[in-house]
């Protein structure tokens, strides 16, 4: 996970200003709860900080959508939610937090998908890596959508290396933004969420 876009934690019903550390610490975010700073670098740590019960667990508020997390029998399950046309639209529980987003992703209209490079056509994840490893293509729209058409993921996985890429922040939007298609790409949409 990388996000240099504002986020909050939501622990118990209070919300908490999440920030990128400086250099100096080792976790990637800070959250200052009840006088302490805690930190926290991938989604699931969050369930590990000792002002969260891990069964209640905690939603991580990115303003367009939330993802929440939780832990049940040494899991974490993703859920996540977004308003749209006034209504509270959340996914079932997952094991997988990108499986949570897409099913969410395929329960909106349109053009309530939310507005973040996680989502949007033009970005695909380094492969062998994950969260926070997110390139853009929008800069090279017309050669990256040649690979993400032609033959299967497992095909495209590699290609895409060879293009000129940006990196950015998974929750971050920008003007060129476009939903991300089924099946695009290296990582895809899978086609079979939220069903």
């Amino acid at each position: 996970m990388y996000s240099d876009s504002p986020f909050s934690l939501r622990i118990d019903g209070r919300a908490h200003l999440a920030r990128v550390a400086d250099e100096a610490r080792d976790e990637a975010y800070l959250v200052d709860i009840d006088g302490a700073t805690h930190g926290f670098d991938l989604l699931d740590e969050v369930l590990d900080m000792a002002v969260v019960d891990p069964r209640r667990g905690v939603t991580l508020d990115f303003g367009r959508f939330a993802l929440e997390l939780r832990r049940v029998d040494g899991r974490v399950r993703y859920r996540a939610a977004a308003v749209a046309g006034g209504r509270r639209i959340c996914t079932k529980e997952h094991l997988d937090e990108e499986r949570a987003l897409w099913e969410l992703a395929a329960r909106l209209p349109g053009d309530a998908t939310p507005r973040a490079c996680f989502f949007c056509r033009w970005s695909d994840v380094e492969p062998n890596t994950g969260w926070g490893n997110l390139a853009c293509f929008v800069e090279r729209a017309d050669e990256y959508h040649q690979i993400a058409t032609q033959g299967s993921a497992r095909e495209r996985k590699w290609v895409t290396a060879a293009i000129e890429r940006s990196w950015v922040d998974d929750w971050h939007s920008c003007a060129r933004w476009e939903p991300r298609p089924v099946g695009y790409g290296y990582r895809g949409r899978p086609g079979d969420v939220g069903e």
